[in-house]
């Protein structure tokens, strides 16, 4: 059954008053660890309810009525590993017939954990599941883009991060197509300011956008290829592509 809730009033809770993380699993889905503190007494004797959402996939999750800290484990069974998630939290009083959201707070990013306990910072998500007969792809669409990997591989976390032939084929291009993308919205987005930044970083110098389209998307394409190449010479990519065929 799809639950309404009423927003009126609704109070925006503080970032400090949880602490979520993903966690992978060496096999089965990733699980969702949360803790939930109790700080604002305006929230006691509300239900606790989590979503865990990529875009239109969404799970639901029923932490029951806040009257202590909530302290609990959720398996991750809709999405795939390595898929990263956003999370939304809201606190509902229900015995009022309206359903009042007493606090809420949404877009919150999980820290995120390999199989191996280790943190995962990175600022390009991967993840792993069936590409049919790609062996690579990236995903645009839904933030954070997220470059995914065909489960029927063998590929790995460690074979991304250390493998010189698959760096120099892949990393540039994903760069590429993540720029060209960000550069053509007008969007004022958290996740696109990071690439921006990185990308300035790279090159020195911000995008300037020209008043006509026609000239504008020359100078995106020739702004995006000389990031493209700075990223590439910084990371030697040629240079081992060569030593790694050669050897």
């Amino acid at each position: 059954m799809k639950r309404s809730f009423n927003y009126t009033n609704r109070y925006r809770m503080d970032g400090e008053w949880f602490d979520f993380s993903v966690h992978e699993q060496i096999s089965g889905p990733s699980k969702l660890r949360y803790h939930i503190k109790q700080v604002d007494e305006r929230f006691t004797g509300c239900r606790c309810w989590l979503e865990i959402y990529r875009g239109a996939n969404i799970m639901r999750k029923d932490c029951g009525i806040f009257t202590a800290p909530i302290t609990g484990e959720y398996e991750l069974s809709e999405f795939d590993r390595g898929e990263p998630v956003l999370l939304r939290i809201k606190m509902v009083r229900e015995e009022d017939k309206k359903r009042l959201i007493c606090g809420w707070r949404d877009e919150i990013r999980p820290a995120s954990h390999d199989a191996q306990g280790r943190e995962k910072k990175s600022l390009l998500p991967v993840g792993f599941k069936d590409l049919g007969d790609l062996v690579w792809k990236t995903e645009l669409e839904v933030l954070p883009p997220t470059l995914w990997i065909n489960n029927k591989t063998g590929i790995n976390e460690e074979y991304i991060k250390s493998d010189p032939v698959f760096a120099a084929l892949v990393f540039p291009q994903v760069l590429r197509e993540i720029l060209l993308k960000y550069l053509g919205e007008n969007d004022d987005d958290d996740e696109q300011n990071e690439w921006i930044e990185f990308a300035v970083k790279l090159v020195g110098k911000p995008y300037e956008k020209a008043k006509d389209e026609d000239t504008n998307e020359r100078m995106r394409a020739d702004w995006v290829e000389e990031v493209v190449q700075n990223f590439s010479k910084g990371n030697h990519f040629l240079e081992r592509f060569i030593k790694r065929e050669g050897a």
